[in-house]
């Protein structure tokens, strides 16, 4: 199953791009994943397709957030910019 991206607007870190595996409307069960330092979301990827997690991933929904500018083809952030804090990102849909 390939991921979607979609791209939240957060008040405090701008936008939030994260890859969607599954469909949220219908969802059992969201996972939500945040990246280690230095990665993105494809560091993700074999775990999730690990043939051990396909019961779980036939019930759920994963949210695989991508850090700002840890994207697949992300720009480099500005000098000065702030280093994200997940504590204070809230997602406003």
């Amino acid at each position: 199953m390939a991921a979607s991206r979609t791209t939240f607007e957060t008040s405090k870190s701008g936008p939030l791009v994260c890859d969607i595996l599954g469909q949220l409307d219908d969802a059992k069960a969201v996972i939500l994943t945040v990246h280690d330092l230095g990665c993105n979301s494809s560091s993700w990827a074999n775990f999730v397709n690990h043939p051990s997690m396909s019961e779980v991933t036939k019930r759920a929904t994963w949210v695989h957030v991508n850090l700002p500018g840890h994207e697949d083809g992300a720009a480099d952030l500005p000098k000065g910019a702030l280093i994200f804090c997940v504590q204070k990102t809230t997602v406003h849909t």
